[in-house]
């Protein structure tokens, strides 16, 4: 991430919370630690307990940063990626793009095992599918899905049809 995000960030939040009048301590942690702690989160998916002993603050404030931060930067829609729709409009269809997608292990889940096992990995996964727009190098969208549906499949059903994101380039190479 660049400096120049960060401090766009940090300037949302001081924006929200000079509006609000808070009760009680003030907080341990000034603005860019809690910014720093929520990126942190997000980079590294670590649990909040390690996190918190980082810091040295609560496993609870930790959750409670990381969920207030997350809500104001969506609600702000300066940091949000442009939704499925943004791939059927003609003027912003890419010429060339790129999908991936990678398997997450996840804990097997009580009920619907079946929806989430992964006869390839031999585990339960959840799958994440990045499409990229090769000129401009803008991630165009990101889905996630059960470990159990095809790549193909999982990029068809969310939405985009074969005419709006074709896996073919106009020289009829295929990028996927």
């Amino acid at each position: 991430m660049q400096r120049l995000t960060f401090d766009q960030m940090v300037k949302v939040m001081g924006d929200t919370t000079e509006t609000k009048q808070t009760r009680g301590c003030p907080p341990k942690l000034d603005l860019e630690d809690q910014v720093l702690i929520c990126l942190t989160f997000w980079r590294e998916y670590r649990t909040y307990f390690h996190i918190a002993q980082d810091w040295q603050v609560l496993e609870s404030t930790v959750c409670r940063i990381v969920h207030r931060i997350e809500s104001t930067l969506v609600s702000c829609g300066k940091f949000g990626l442009d939704g499925k729709k943004s791939l059927l409009i003609p003027s912003q269809k890419p010429l060339t793009a790129v999908m991936d997608v990678t398997q997450s292990p996840i804990e097997r889940p009580k009920y619907g095992q079946k929806r989430f096992y992964s006869g390839k990995q031999k585990e339960h996964t959840l799958k994440s599918q990045l499409v990229i727009d090769l000129a401009s190098l803008e991630i165009c969208c990101v889905v996630n899905g059960s470990g159990r549906r095809h790549d193909y499949k999982l990029f068809v059903e969310r939405g985009r049809t074969a005419r709006s994101l074709s896996p073919r380039t106009q020289c009829g190479k295929s990028v996927f």
